[in-house]
């Protein structure tokens, strides 16, 4: 992918994020190459709570972790002093990898955030990466938009994203936890995750198990949907013609409600006494 293109996706980068969103003295951090770098022992570092990034990829964790054990860290660390531990701000892979190399102590820059900050940078540090979920990304969102009391549209502004395409991924987190777990450990794509949305949980395992036995494509498992769909709604057909025949009046199901028409106020009792009957 070309870099043009990644940042077409990405929305802005995070550098112009930092500059043009956060307080002054984030920014200022993140532009100063030569700020103090602190070797901290790996026993005072706790990860980051605000981390939007649950899943991380054991392959890919021992590939870095064989890279610093030969290179050791270029890039520090950042961390704010929390306690008697110290809170990873970002870098919590390459954290994990030293430790799995057995490193004792990391190098770290050392700065105070508070939490509003801490989560902000967590997430668009990691939003600029390939591999983040669209679980956790959809995630990440809601845990600022309820913090920061944001609307999804001055979240959008803010992160240089269509309202759109955050109202779509944060419509994920609408499936059962169960789906989004294979969504967030990449065991279902985001297609396939959204093509689900709507169907009830017993269609949507029976679904599920189909796609993993079959391999399905999100354009096959679209066209699954729609099957379903259209079963359903020849079902709804012919128990709607039995509710009218029954009612002598217009029956529609729209939105898991059943609307029953009438014309005035002595159709209406009429209707009444004929369901209560």
């Amino acid at each position: 992918m070309s870099e043009t293109n990644k940042e077409k996706r990405l929305g802005k980068t995070l550098e112009d994020l930092l500059n043009t969103n956060l307080p002054e003295q984030v920014a200022v951090i993140q532009k100063d190459a030569n700020r103090t770098r602190n070797l901290i022992d790996v026993t005072l570092i706790v990860p980051n709570p605000f981390q939007p990034r649950k899943y991380f990829d054991e392959r890919k964790l021992k590939e870095l972790a064989a890279s610093i054990k030969e290179y050791g860290i270029f890039t520090p660390i950042l961390v704010r002093p929390k306690d008697k531990h110290y809170e990873i701000v970002t870098g919590e892979r390459r954290y994990r990898a030293a430790v799995m190399c057995g490193l004792k102590q990391v190098p770290a820059i050392i700065e105070n955030f508070n939490d509003n900050q801490m989560m902000e940078i967590a997430l668009l540090e990691n939003i600029q990466r390939d591999d983040l979920t669209a679980i956790d990304e959809a995630r990440a969102y809601q845990n600022i938009m309820d913090a920061r009391h944001f609307t999804q549209q001055e979240l959008a502004k803010r992160l240089g994203k269509s309202r759109p395409y955050l109202a779509n991924i944060l419509r994920l987190l609408t499936l059962p936890s169960e789906v989004q777990d294979l969504v967030a450990s990449n065991q279902l794509s985001m297609g396939q995750a959204r093509a689900l949305l709507g169907l009830d949980e017993k269609t949507m395992n029976t679904l599920l198990e189909k796609i993993k036995k079959e391999h399905l494509s999100v354009r096959q498992v679209e066209q699954e949907v729609r099957q379903i769909k259209k079963k359903k709604d020849k079902a709804y057909s012919q128990e709607i013609n039995q509710l009218e025949s029954h009612l002598k009046t217009q029956v529609s199901i729209d939105k898991k409600q059943i609307k029953i028409s009438y014309n005035d106020e002595k159709e209406l009792q009429r209707l009444i006494k004929k369901i209560t009957k």
